[in-house]
Order: structure tokens, then C-alpha cells, then sequence
């Protein structure tokens, strides 16, 4: 049984890839998945406005036009977002953010440096 949203610190499933690069998340639920990622103090990440569930107090959102997004005017033209939000964690000590997608789906942990850093999804 997964662990309750809001309890702190969770138990995360800590996956070690081949460069010691330790990222703590947890996946809960069954048919529409979350992930419930550990920020460090200082930490951050990007995510697509409303893909974020749930976060602890110390979190942090902002919303940031990001450079790759130079067809943005083209993007916004037809219906899509050309912002991203950005999570970060101010507090002193460690916070955790959820995220999902906006529709029923599988969260799946790949490592990407198993397949040269990228994979092609369809």
C-alpha cells in the first residue's frame, strides 16, 4: 500500500543509475498514476502548467517562458501552452511535489542512459 500523500519524509523509491545519480521519487496510485518527487533545499524542477497535483509548504511555483519554445507563437496560435512552470524548493529542509498527467496513464522510471541519453516515443 503506498504511502499517504502528505507524509514527510516518505519512503521513495530511489532508483541508482550507472552514474550514481540518485533521484528520490515514488509512484502512487493504479490507473491514474502520480509522482511524487524529493526536492532538496535550493532543488528544482520544470514541469507543464497543471500537471502538479500536490506539494509540501516550502515549494515554490513560478511561471517561466523557457527558450526552447521559439515556435511558441505558432504553438499558442493553435492551442497550446508556451509556458512551463518551475517547482522549487526554498525551505531548509526537504519538500516533495506531485506530479500527473492530465489524463489516465502509466508512470514508467527509464533510464536514459541505458539508450545513449535519448528514446523515441510513439
Amino acid at each position: 500500500m503506498a504511502a499517504p500523500f502528505f507524509s514527510t519524509p516518505f519512503q521513495p523509491y530511489v532508483y541508482q543509475s550507472p552514474q550514481d545519480a540518485i533521484i528520490p521519487f515514488q509512484i502512487l496510485g493504479g490507473e491514474a498514476q502520480v509522482v511524487q518527487i524529493m526536492l532538496k533545499p535550493q532543488e528544482k524542477i520544470v514541469a507543464k502548467p497543471g500537471s502538479m497535483c500536490f506539494m509540501s509548504g516550502s515549494i515554490e511555483m513560478e511561471n517561466a517562458y523557457l527558450p526552447e519554445n521559439e515556435v511558441g507563437i505558432w504553438q499558442w496560435l493553435f492551442g497550446k501552452t508556451i509556458t512551463s512552470i518551475v517547482l522549487r524548493n526554498s525551505g531548509p529542509s526537504d519538500g516533495f511535489v506531485g506530479i500527473a498527467a492530465p489524463y489516465f496513464a502509466r508512470i514508467l522510471p527509464i533510464d536514459l542512459a541505458m539508450f545513449n541519453g535519448e528514446i523515441l516515443c510513439q
